[in-house]
């Protein structure tokens, strides 16, 4: 069990992520990634903390590595996910809704 160094956040960042960890209002990701990086700021490992938030060791890996390269910023945003591209295009998707909303079938 590797132990990192503890994350050390500023007042503004402190501020959001309590806010974020608290809040009813916010994302449920936003919640758990907030209360992952609340949790880093303390001397325990990523067991301890993933076992304290019900969560796995490997994500409390990632979102603590995310907020270290790119801060609160950071936590708002997924990585974008593979799959197949669309077969329809933007284009004719929007075609499709303005005759659908805005026309009367005969």
């Amino acid at each position: 069990m590797t132990m990192k160094p503890p994350i050390t956040l500023d007042d503004a960042q402190r501020k959001v992520l309590e806010h974020w960890s608290r809040s009813r209002t916010v994302s449920v990701r936003w919640r758990e990634r907030a209360s992952i990086v609340l949790a880093a700021t303390e001397r325990d490992s990523e067991e301890v903390i993933a076992t304290r938030l019900g969560t796995t060791r490997h994500r409390v890996a990632r979102w603590r590595a995310r907020f270290e390269s790119g801060g609160v910023e950071a936590l708002k945003k997924d990585l974008p996910r593979g799959g197949r591209p669309p077969s329809i295009t933007a284009t004719k998707i929007k075609q499709i809704v303005r005759l659908t909303t805005q026309t009367q079938p005969a």
